[in-house]
């Protein structure tokens, strides 16, 4: 897929960038967050690449703070947890199946599983 980026008071095109099968965005505004078969972090203003790493998966992207969750897909079974700034992984927390987005309430996390089941997470504070 291609992530492409038009001002939205002219139409006008600004950027775009090849992003693989694009699973889901998220931003609240630096940066970009794109989950495909890599989790990105792009500049929204330029499309400019911050950082990118591999992690598998189907999940949304889900921010709170200073960090990025992301689930490592159906085989391992664990959500991730990235730095936004950097893109390194910070701590795993072992999970379960899911490609629903973690749903985060203060300091709880809500997951539902492939099997119907749903979990809760506790969420370090940043």
């Amino acid at each position: 897929g291609t992530i492409r980026c038009h001002d939205g008071a002219t139409g006008k095109f600004v950027w775009d960038r090849k992003a693989g099968i694009i699973l889901g965005l998220q931003t609240d505004g630096q940066p970009l967050f794109v989950r495909s078969n890599v989790l990105l972090a792009l500049d929204p203003g330029t499309g400019s690449l911050e950082w990118e790493i591999n992690i598998s998966g189907c999940s949304p992207v889900v921010r709170s703070g200073s960090y990025v969750y992301v689930t490592s897909g159906r085989q391992d079974r664990n959500v991730v947890v990235v730095d936004v700034l950097t893109g390194n992984p910070k701590w795993t927390i072992p999970a379960v199946s899911s490609c629903s987005g973690l749903v985060i309430d203060g300091k709880m996390g809500y997951l539902t599983g492939q099997n119907g089941t749903l979990y809760s997470i506790k969420i370090k504070q940043s």
